[in-house]
């Protein structure tokens, strides 16, 4: 009986591998061909990945060469032709140093006193859908340069959503916040705004030593007028 038990267990052993593989050879009849398709397409994909990696790499070395060229003619007082190769990689280029180069020719500009121009830039680099990081930072620099030129209003506008915690740059928003208010006459906010700067550890120490400065030239203002 044992010995029949075992032949069957055998057998039906035998019988289920055999549906298992019909099973297999059922489902690669009717699936084979979105397999193969599924397995090219991984195929491609990650090639494609791989290629892709390879090419920014290559562009990214390539533009690197490109923003080195446009600093040494420039350090040779060759500001010229620097801003042609800076104004080319900024156009054409595809990684972040197309944004350098941008920056950088803002600079130059502004350096020669084309505020506009430069203004311009900076303009185009804060509406673009680069990093908040970047576009904010293009915003200070923008509105720096127009600090005379613009209207209070439209500043402080353009400058309030950056001072926030947890913004960056929210120190040099907040100067020129109070830049302006000192300029429209509103010394009490100005020196509020100051002393926040002045007594906050966080605030870089060059902001921090011309908030200090301020604050000795209008707090005594400030007393005298309320006397």
């Amino acid at each position: 009986m044992g010995a029949n038990d075992d032949q069957n267990n055998f057998l039906i052993q035998e019988v289920d591998e055999e549906l298992r593989l019909d099973q297999y050879h059922r489902l690669w009849k009717h699936y084979s061909k979105y397999i193969i398709i599924a397995v090219v397409v991984v195929i491609f994909v990650v090639f494609g990945y791989q290629g892709w990696q390879e090419w920014r790499k290559f562009q990214s070395q390539r533009e690197s060469t490109k923003f080195a060229i446009a600093n040494e003619l420039i350090n040779k007082d060759k500001t010229d032709e620097g801003l042609i190769v800076l104004d080319k990689l900024a156009n054409d280029g595809y990684t972040g140093f197309a944004l350098m180069a941008n920056m950088r020719r803002a600079e130059l500009l502004a350096d020669r006193g084309d505020i506009d121009a430069a203004a311009v830039i900076y303009d185009r680099i804060a509406s673009s859908s680069i990093h908040a990081l970047y576009r904010d930072l293009a915003t200070i620099k923008m509105t720096l340069l127009k600090l005379d030129i613009d209207d209070s209003i439209v500043i402080e506008k353009r400058i309030t959503p950056l001072n926030t915690i947890s913004n960056p740059w929210r120190f040099s928003a907040i100067e020129i916040l109070a830049i302006i208010a000192k300029k429209n006459g509103n010394t009490q906010r100005a020196i509020e705004l100051y002393k926040q700067l002045a007594e906050d550890s966080k605030t870089p120490s060059g902001i921090r030593d011309r908030a200090t400065e301020v604050l000795t030239i209008l707090s005594p203002v400030a007393d005298e007028a309320k006397g």
